[in-house]
């Protein structure tokens, strides 16, 4: 049961939203099909239907609901994991406890990175077997933070990435089959002319996403869809159901 041929069986995809507090991104999972809520942050109020687990407070708990739900029979077909930040939170916690120190910083600088990324591993590798033996869509809803970054070939810039540390980013977004950027569609308007000119930024309150990576923010996508879509889970399934070749499109 956890063989499939690309050519007649998707696997269940993984895919990962990102973006700032209050954009909608739980709203958007709970639209998914039968979801179900593992969380690591009380994140959910006010979001109707949502079901979800007590919220983890360790990383034992949190791998015990994920494991609970490799059963198939409970019936629900959507894993979602709100938030990446708050299990991060976990799993430093654990790297720290397991390392006899009080937190990360005391395990030493750089040190930490390889024994964060190797739990990091293991959560990923649960929450892949869960997903294939009850052939559920996964869900990783994460917080964004603006990170400095340098090109080899051009001067820094800022933009917009997953708040996780560096090694278990990559980790996450190579693990995903999407990534996508959620933010608010905004517009800008010129006012004024010649050098008195500026430009102003108007938000029109509509939320989208990023499907593929610009220079202001990371998004990856393996299936063909247009670089921004509204922050609905229909448009995404949309092109989930038109999609037959896993092809790297951005």
């Amino acid at each position: 049961d956890l063989l499939f041929d690309p050519a007649k069986k998707q696997r269940p995809r993984r895919l990962m939203v990102y973006g700032p507090d209050g954009v909608g991104k739980s709203t958007f999972a709970a639209s998914a099909p039968d979801p179900v809520f593992v969380t690591t942050e009380d994140g959910l109020r006010g979001i109707k239907g949502a079901i979800q687990f007590p919220v983890a407070k360790d990383l034992d708990t949190f791998c015990g609901y994920v494991a609970a739900l490799k059963d198939p029979s409970h019936g629900r077909k959507t894993l979602v994991v709100d938030s990446t930040t708050g299990l991060t939170k976990l799993i430093d916690a654990a790297v720290a406890e397991n390392a006899g120190k009080k937190s990360v910083v005391e395990i030493g600088f750089g040190k930490e990175r390889p024994l964060q990324r190797e739990a990091w591993d293991g959560v990923l590798n649960l929450i892949e077997d869960v997903s294939l033996a009850a052939n559920m869509t996964v869900v990783l809803l994460g917080h964004a933070k603006n990170d400095s970054f340098k090109p080899p070939d051009g001067d820094n810039y800022n933009r917009w990435v997953p708040k996780l540390p560096d090694e278990c980013r990559m980790a996450v977004c190579e693990w995903c089959d999407e990534y996508f950027f959620a933010t608010y569609k905004v517009f800008t308007k010129t006012e004024g002319e010649g050098k008195a000119a500026t430009r102003k930024a108007i938000g029109s309150g509509d939320r989208i996403m990023k499907t593929t990576g610009a220079g202001a923010f990371l998004a990856k996508r393996r299936i063909e869809m247009p670089d921004e879509l509204p922050l609905s889970w229909d448009a995404y399934q949309y092109y989930v159901d038109g999609g037959t070749d896993e092809q790297q499109a951005g």
